[in-house]
């Protein structure tokens, strides 16, 4: 397929390259299925929603997913898609899949591979970030996953869900539960957790970001340093503070699960087997390639064929 300005089709035609760090406007991919969906832009951006026809929110729409890398040698702090930090990188791709989303850039000989997709039929999204020293000397990293809660019905206002949010850590995730004050028979919960022990976590934003609060250089991620505090009737968050030490050539892998429910009795939470087999990296490569393989083969997909000779390459898929 043909390249463009800003990227190009993959070979197989089913996802476009975007190869520039910075484009006039932001580039969408919205995938998922009927019960869960993710809008995610190629800087990184975007949120999660689920339980249509009426809808419910997962994520903020203003910061609702980002993962902050930091190097202890140094104090650089990028992040893995170009947004919040907006740094420079030496390489930087977006990868916009049908059912995927997928970002690798490189900045100071350390090479960063974030993977975003929707398992079928599952209320929850994975992420898997990889890092790889191509230094020639020892590297020590920082990483900070960001998830920024609105757990509510589209039609809470913002400060209402924030307002009756309550979020804590227990058991290996943060986790941020909901009783909706414009609909008091529901409870909504969202959990975040990883593949490892984090060294530290927050649960507010505030204390997350710190003075001045700015997105682009959280204190926490300045300090290399977590509160590991509770968040009651405020913006909740869910982040969490890692590190990968990486010898020359070396790689590391760490996996990311969001999980979510809506209970109609406010009785029911999730439970750790709603999330654990997807910190596993075989079962989350193998869920992935089920998506793949479903959309591929068909799905519910309706393509629209250009007919006019003037258009460029394009292919639109409505799910």
């Amino acid at each position: 397929m043909g390249s463009f300005e800003f990227g190009e089709f993959g070979a197989d035609g089913w996802e476009y390259r975007i190869t520039a760090a910075r484009t006039p406007r932001r580039w969408l991919n919205y995938f998922g299925w009927e019960g869960y969906g993710v809008c995610l832009a190629n800087d990184g951006s975007g949120y999660s929603a689920a339980d249509p026809p009426d809808g419910s929110k997962v994520t903020s729409q203003a910061a609702g997913r980002y993962v902050y890398l930091r190097d202890y040698d140094s104090g650089d702090i990028w992040s893995a898609a170009r947004e919040p930090v907006n740094a420079e990188y030496e390489q930087y791709e977006c990868r916009h899949g049908v059912g995927y989303t997928e970002f690798e850039s490189r900045r100071a000989g350390l090479t960063s591979q974030l993977r975003i997709f929707v398992p079928l039929g599952q209320l929850r999204e994975c992420w898997s970030l990889t890092l790889r020293n191509e230094s020639d000397v020892p590297r020590k990293v920082g990483v900070f996953p960001y998830v920024e809660w609105d757990l509510s019905a589209y039609l809470t206002p913002w400060d209402a869900a924030a307002n009756y949010s309550h979020c804590y850590y227990e058991g290996g995730a943060v986790k941020c539960v909901l009783d909706d004050p414009l609909y008091p028979w529901i409870r909504y919960t969202g959990v975040f957790t990883a593949s490892q022990e984090p060294l530290g976590w927050e649960c507010g934003k505030a204390a997350f970001l710190g003075s001045p609060g700015d997105m682009r250089s959280p204190q926490a991620v300045r300090v290399a340093k977590c509160t590991n505090g509770a968040a009651s009737t405020e913006a909740c968050v869910a982040a969490m503070h890692f590190c990968m030490a990486l010898a020359p050539g070396e790689s590391k892998r760490i996996n990311f699960v969001i999980a979510y429910s809506k209970d109609n009795a406010r009785q029911a939470t999730l439970a750790v087997e709603d999330w654990v087999n997807y910190l596993d990296s075989a079962e989350q490569d193998r869920s992935f390639d089920e998506v793949r393989q479903y959309w591929r083969g068909g799905g519910n997909l309706v393509f629209l064929n250009r007919t006019k000779r003037h258009l460029k390459p394009s292919l639109l898929i409505f799910l």
